[in-house]
């Protein structure tokens, strides 16, 4: 048996036992209302009361065995023979029910009438709870009928009881019919569970591709970032020279000091502040790009205030857009707290000003980029603004589809609005075009909290 089949038979058992709760409660509550009514019998009474004690016993062991396939995930060969034995003496304990009430009630009156219709309750709904297995199936339905048929045959030859030929024959017709309704019932069964593995399989196989995908993004917005350090590499290496040149002076400054002999200390003290201010921006130049660079994208989410996040991002941005001569203004930043990952609203504000700087470079006017903020109920938007030509309608939307872009070819991958937006959305924010009649503008909404 290949793995594939095994895969289905341990599904159809799953099913028998998901079936066998409420059939196994079913079969015992009838059981008991026959052993006190017993269809008004007399002279087998004691037999019948024995059977029902027999039905009882196997469906409590039925239900038993049925909620232990149910916590395991593949049913084991001991399981499956129990559940085999507890039906089987089910069908018993009703064959010897049915056969020797029919037997006493001569196949007259509404005793006999009830009788048969739940005989074939028990006959029809089978083909529900037990065709999963042919081992289940067939042996419940002949347990029955077989002492029904012999029972029937014998009233028509021995008591000369004229309609038990045609009860023989009707039963003896449903056997055939049952067979039939088997086969094909199981058929679309394992047809219905071969497709339920393909589905799995195939859902399997598209997490697999979905992670594939996940990994290639990440290396493409690494790679992105990689490139725009490099196009910032220019700005910082000139504040960080600027920087060196103030110290290196601050410092020739204070040896010529020191070799006189008289030195004022505020002098001292002011030369020594420019060197420690020097160095502080180093620091701070230094501390952006490796966050920058870092990939933070699981960090954990945290609460900020949104002047620390719009100042990080600043740390970079500013040089990027310096060295291309670009007027970068950021309006007042609203006193507000977000809770989110730190790195990822950079990263989105980021991408916003790196996309308006591309779409700035072909600019031969003034070229400004704008950071304005409106605050709305619980939300804080984030509008990134500039003067470049505006977004037609066409291409508005699209603007968030991965790898659209409107940049010449092998000058962006057009996932960095898709997967800001998705970053976003997954702060409870958005990102979306605003249409200005006078700019471009992009606007991250984010929620504000407590």
């Amino acid at each position: 048996m290949d793995q594939r089949q095994k895969q289905i038979n341990n599904l159809l058992w799953k099913e028998v036992a998901a079936k066998s709760t409420p059939a196994a409660i079913t079969f015992i509550v009838i059981a008991l209302l026959i052993s006190f009514y017993h269809f008004n019998l007399t002279v087998n009474t004691g037999i019948i009361k024995g059977a029902c004690l027999l039905v009882i016993f196997a469906n409590i062991f039925r239900y038993y065995v049925s909620k232990q396939i149910g916590t395991h995930d593949i049913a084991s060969e001991l399981q499956r023979n129990q559940m085999r034995v507890s039906i089987w003496l089910n069908s018993v304990g009703w064959g010897v029910i049915f056969s020797l009430s029919t037997y006493e009630l001569n196949m007259v009156g509404y005793q006999f009438a009830i009788l048969i219709t739940i005989m074939m309750g028990f006959l029809a709904s089978s083909l529900i709870t037990l065709a999963y297995d042919k081992t289940l199936f067939i042996p419940f339905q002949l347990l029955i009928i077989v002492p029904m048929v012999a029972v029937s045959f014998y009233q028509y030859q021995v008591r000369r009881i004229d309609d038990a030929k045609w009860i023989t024959f009707a039963m003896a017709f449903f056997i055939f019919y049952q067979m039939k309704q088997y086969r094909d019932y199981r058929a679309l069964l394992i047809q219905r569970f071969t497709t339920q593995l393909e589905l799995a399989d195939s859902y399997e196989e598209l997490k697999e591709s979905q992670k594939a995908l996940i990994d290639q993004t990440a290396k493409l917005i690494h790679a992105s970032k990689i490139s725009a350090l490099g196009d910032m590499a220019g700005g910082l290496a000139h504040e960080v020279n600027n920087s060196l040149m103030v110290i290196l002076g601050s410092t020739q400054q204070v040896e010529r000091d020191l070799k006189k002999r008289e030195v004022m200390t505020s002098d001292l003290q002011g030369k020594m502040n420019l060197t420690s201010q020097a160095i502080f921006k180093i620091k701070n130049v230094i501390e952006g790009l490796k966050y920058f660079s870092l990939q933070m994208e699981t960090a954990p989410k945290e609460v900020v205030p949104l002047k620390d996040v719009i100042n990080r991002t600043l740390n970079y941005c500013h040089e990027l857009l310096k060295a291309h001569q670009v007027d970068f203004k950021v309006y007042e930043v609203p006193e507000v707290k977000i809770f989110c990952n730190p790195f990822q609203i950079t990263q989105i504000l980021f991408a916003l000003t790196k996309n308006a700087d591309d779409a700035l470079k072909s600019c031969k006017t003034s070229k400004w980029i704008h950071y304005e903020f409106e605050l709305v109920e619980h939300f804080v938007l984030i509008k990134v603004k500039n003067c470049g030509n505006t977004v037609s309608l066409e291409n508005q939307a699209k603007l968030f589809q991965p790898f659209f872009s409107t940049k010449d070819v092998n000058q962006g991958s057009g996932l960095s609005l898709s997967i800001s937006k998705g970053m976003a959305m997954d702060h409870k924010g958005d990102l979306y075009f605003e249409l200005d009649e006078y700019s471009t503008s992009f606007v991250l909404k984010l929620p504000i909290t407590n």
